[in-house]
């Protein structure tokens, strides 16, 4: 009887220990040995899940070792300084239904840019789309616009050698920032692009950035990640 007694005994000792062992893993009240500051201490889990919730606001940082946040300053993530400033600005462009369309960023980018009146920029565009086939036969520009699988209408795009005519002659000149096999090595950053007045063309888009800030409809920087191909800038001599 006695020994069955002490067996039970045993028996329910380990139970309860084995019970306290995993509420204590449970709940992170396991001491560990860390050293904090210099000097080597016991310090419960659950303490150190709490420290670790509480740096950082909420960031995953462990008391002994800092989490590095260079990489906040990193440009090809568009985050930190650098970023552009964005103001909205739709050219001028009228509510009148013939300049209907939501495709009209070479209009609103060369508007902006140079100044000139919406319609004026708008009409100029146009002519030059319906003369160009007479002009230039053989290319593919052409031929997408006398097959009809291209408009002329400037507010559903206009082709880049219709406008890039038009800038030229209006003074601007083409820098390239993108060339074949050499990457993307410029951005839509306040950082990456120069001073004054330019014309950036993305990937199907065209808009305006003046020192700085960008000028248009919608920010189209992609939180500063989105490359740039090259952009139009006012030639020197002709401002």
């Amino acid at each position: 009887m006695v020994l069955q007694v002490q067996l039970l005994f045993a028996i329910t000792t380990t139970i309860k220990d084995t019970l306290g062992c995993i509420q204590s893993w449970k709940h992170g009240q396991r001491s560990k040995a860390v050293t904090l500051n210099g000097k080597t201490q016991a310090v419960a889990t659950s303490t150190l899940r709490n420290e670790t919730k509480r740096n950082r606001g909420g960031q995953s940082v462990h008391p002994r070792k800092e989490m590095d946040m260079s990489f906040l300053n990193n440009n090809s993530l568009g985050i930190g300084i650098g970023r552009l400033k964005y103001e909205w600005n739709n050219g001028g462009k009228p509510e009148d239904d013939r300049y209907k369309g939501n495709r009209d960023c070479v209009t609103r980018a060369i508007a902006i840019a140079t100044g000139q009146d919406y319609e004026v920029v708008w009409n100029e565009l146009e002519k030059r789309t319906l003369d160009f086939p007479k002009k230039k036969r053989s290319c593919k520009t052409s031929r997408a616009l006398t097959s009809g699988r291209a408009s002329s209408s400037p507010s559903t795009g206009v082709f880049k050698k219709v406008y890039g005519k038009y800038l030229k002659e209006l003074g601007w000149t083409w820098v390239p920032t993108m060339h074949i096999g050499s990457g993307c090595t410029v951005h839509m950053r306040a950082d990456e692009l120069p001073s004054g007045t330019i014309i950036c063309r993305v990937s199907k888009h065209l808009c305006t950035v003046i020192d700085g800030v960008m000028h248009d409809n919608h920010n189209c920087s992609r939180r500063g990640t989105r490359c740039v191909y090259g952009y139009y800038t006012k030639t020197k001599g002709t401002e």
